[in-house]
């Protein structure tokens, strides 16, 4: 996932995945993207709506994984994903 940080933006609702609300906060969304094999960027949207994407599959490159009695952080270089019962928010540091 490439991001770009603004700590000035609010939580914004992205889609969904795996029954989980999806959202961003402190990123600028227009600019949150996965980049694909072929050096393509697919918006954090497109890659949401053609899941393209898994919760299992963000663990599996998380640096690190804090579980706690409400779900689990996933934790990359500068961001991370809080992963709940009902929601997964990106966010950065």
């Amino acid at each position: 996932m490439v991001i770009t940080i603004d700590k000035s933006r609010p939580k914004e609702y992205v889609g969904e995945l795996e029954e989980h609300k999806v959202y961003v906060e402190g990123l600028k969304l227009e600019e949150t993207n996965f980049r694909n094999i072929d050096a393509e960027n697919v918006s954090i949207k497109d890659a949401l709506d053609k899941k393209l994407v898994s919760i299992e599959e963000w663990g599996k490159y998380a640096r690190k994984i804090n579980k706690n009695d409400d779900g689990e952080v996933l934790q990359f270089e500068n961001y991370e994903i809080v992963v709940t019962k009902d929601e997964c928010i990106i966010k950065s540091f």
